[in-house]
């Protein structure tokens, strides 16, 4: 077989195990319908020089939550919430298919993506309906503290001090990544804004933070998504491909941003449900594998 009507499938090692025990849903679904085209599949590790060396090859590459580093390469990873998935050629979330698409309310079915829309929430939170918030906003910062990160607007710690500024009422509540490392300077900053009275820091779970606010103000689309569950608007400091119901403060303006995010009625359910079921794959729909060939084929992939 021509090495053009190849596949070469990137992982780490954690994921490539599961693949090969057939223990991976979504990638028994990528391999299955690839192959069923027609196409050679193998399975390669994600190493900086397998990556590298791809670029050599011929045929096909899919790199699994990396961007792509030629143009025979597509990047597969969760639309943020499983079992929903998306296959993309660009580098970045505000450049994704789905973000230069127009979202209009007046042609989704209100009922059908409210049904859609409550059945995730029970599902992933346990709620039956979006909980009233509360005087609160919280602020998810995500990287480096007192650097813009590329695609944002601000420094995390400047975003803070803009939600006191432009919001002096509520009660701010910072969550850190749990994860993240700070440095000495970055420490200092947050027992800085510590001390402001409304400021609080926390590192507890997400999701009950996310019912208890008004709404959010981050650079992680993967945040404001969530918040979507809980029809929490957010305001973004950084691009995002889910921008189309959110106030991002590169096309309005901080002032306008803080302004708008509690005034807006917004349809929540609507784009949920246009976000996930009819822009990404959902990976437990009988037509996944027809879906995600369509992508390839959008992209360019001989399928």
């Amino acid at each position: 077989m021509s090495q053009t009507r190849s596949v070469r499938i990137f992982l780490d090692e954690k994921t490539m195990g599961r693949v090969q025990e057939g223990k991976h849903n979504f990638f028994g679904i990528v391999i299955h319908s690839l192959t069923g085209a027609g196409l050679k599949v193998d399975l390669r590790p994600d190493t900086p020089e397998e990556l590298e060396k791809s670029a050599e090859f011929t045929g096909y590459s899919l790199f699994y939550r990396r961007p792509p580093s030629h143009d025979r390469a597509l990047d597969v990873r969760p639309a943020y919430i499983r079992p929903f998935w998306r296959i993309e050629a660009a580098a970045h979330p505000k450049d994704y298919v789905v973000a230069g698409k127009k979202f209009d309310p007046e042609l989704i079915d209100g009922p059908v993506a409210r049904k859609f829309h409550n059945y995730w929430r029970k599902r992933l939170t346990g709620e039956l309906a979006a909980p009233q918030g509360g005087d609160r906003v919280l602020v998810a910062l995500q990287g480096p503290l007192l650097e813009a990160k590329s695609g944002h607007a601000a420094t995390q710690i400047q975003m803070v001090r803009e939600t006191l500024s432009h919001d002096p009422y509520r009660k701010v509540v910072v969550r850190p990544e749990a994860t993240a490392i700070y440095s000495a300077k970055e420490v200092a900053a947050l027992e800085e804004l510590e001390q402001h009275p409304r400021v609080e820091i926390t590192l507890d779970a997400l999701d009950p933070l996310l019912k208890a606010v008004d709404y959010v103000v981050t650079s992680d689309a993967a945040v404001a998504f969530r918040g979507l569950l809980f029809n929490r608007p957010a305001v973004m400091f950084g691009q995002a491909d889910c921008h189309h119901i959110l106030e991002n403060i590169t096309d309005v303006g901080v002032a306008a941003a803080f302004r708008e995010v509690t005034v807006k009625r917004r349809p929540y359910a609507k784009y949920f449900y246009w976000f996930l079921q009819l822009n990404s794959i959902n990976a437990g729909r009988g037509d996944a594998g027809e879906r995600l060939l369509e992508s390839c084929r959008l992209h360019g992939w001989e399928t």
